[in-house]
């Protein structure tokens, strides 16, 4: 069977913009999720901004992390956030996230076959976007 190309373009994800593009990529991977087919994905090499106020939160116990003491309701920001997405590949060509405050960099969860590469990660911390 044949890869889906899912164009990053389509929902706005363009690199070196110095835009927040963490609803940006909330949408792509919702959309991902919906797909009965395989599909792929390549970034365009550069720099992508995601801040952690428009990323998922999700209410999630993750080990080796902050305790109960330090985050309550153990609610999480992830800067890319996958979840049942079936045969999936992304290709970062280099790419290098900037996350914009506190945030874990991915989040795959209840997810098959899916295939993540070439893609750096940054933390900047209280940036303010134009």
């Amino acid at each position: 069977m044949e890869q889906l190309i899912v164009n990053p373009s389509d929902f706005g994800i363009e690199p070196d913009t110095d835009k927040d593009l963490g609803g940006n990529f909330l949408k792509l991977f919702e959309y991902v999720s919906t797909l009965k087919t395989p599909s792929f994905l390549k970034l365009k090499e550069g720099v992508y901004h995601i801040d952690a106020l428009s990323v998922e939160k999700v209410k999630i116990r993750i080990t080796n992390t902050a305790s109960e003491k330090e985050i309550k309701e153990q609610i999480h920001a992830f800067a890319l956030y996958l979840k049942n997405i079936k045969d999936f590949e992304l290709d970062g060509s280099d790419a290098q996230i900037i996350l914009e405050n506190l945030m874990t960099g991915i989040c795959i969860s209840e997810c098959e076959n899916v295939l993540i590469s070439n893609i750096s990660y940054s933390r900047w911390l209280r940036r303010r976007f134009p």
